[in-house]
């Protein structure tokens, strides 16, 4: 048996339309983005020539502007907002230079007691603390317990002229640590 097959006008019909065919679903959920293709430039505006500087240069142009002071004042600014809260006690206390004798020994050498104390008989005790810093400078002095404004006033003062202190540590890193002691000032 056999079939026989005919084909006859096998020319395509003109007017079918195929329709293109739909995107492919996006991946993931990611929003597809549509490529923007660059824009290309006849010529190159060559009236400003380029001039690259070798390291030295740049190195001695910066060194001499005031580009420095400017990343010098970044650099303080970064420094207080990275430096962590003063901490109360740490494995390795402040220590002053010389020790605490060598402290206390600045602090008597350095102390003026007011005039308007002495003709008041003002006397006692002012407590003062301090910030050492990871560095080991001075800052945020206030008064804890104080006794007469005078007094108050020249603690604060000698505080302001002590040395740099050895910083103290935490798990051996420099901290801010707060440091308290007091002056006593007493009338003979």
């Amino acid at each position: 048996r056999q079939v026989e097959l005919k084909m006859e006008n096998l020319d395509q019909p003109e007017n079918i339309v195929i329709p293109p065919p739909p995107p492919p679903p996006p991946l993931n959920n990611v929003e597809q983005v549509r490529y923007i293709a660059p824009v290309v430039v006849d010529s190159v505006d060559n009236t400003e020539s380029i001039k690259l500087m070798t390291a030295d240069e740049a190195q001695t142009k910066v060194m001499n502007s005031d580009v420095m002071e400017v990343s010098q004042q970044i650099k303080e600014e970064v420094k207080e907002a990275v430096e962590p809260e003063p901490f109360f006690i740490v494995q390795e206390m402040p220590e002053p230079p010389g020790g605490m004798e060598s402290l206390y020994k600045f602090i008597s050498e350095n102390t003026k007691y007011p005039e308007e104390a002495k003709e008041n008989r003002i006397q006692g005790k002012v407590y003062v603390r301090f910030c050492v810093t990871s560095t080991g400078t001075i800052e945020k002095i206030s008064i804890i317990k104080g006794v007469d404004p005078t007094l108050e006033a020249e603690a604060i003062r000698v505080v302001k002229l002590l040395p740099q202190f050895k910083p103290g540590k935490q798990a051996g890193s420099p901290v801010p640590v707060w440091f308290t002691m007091f002056i006593n000032f007493k009338l003979d």
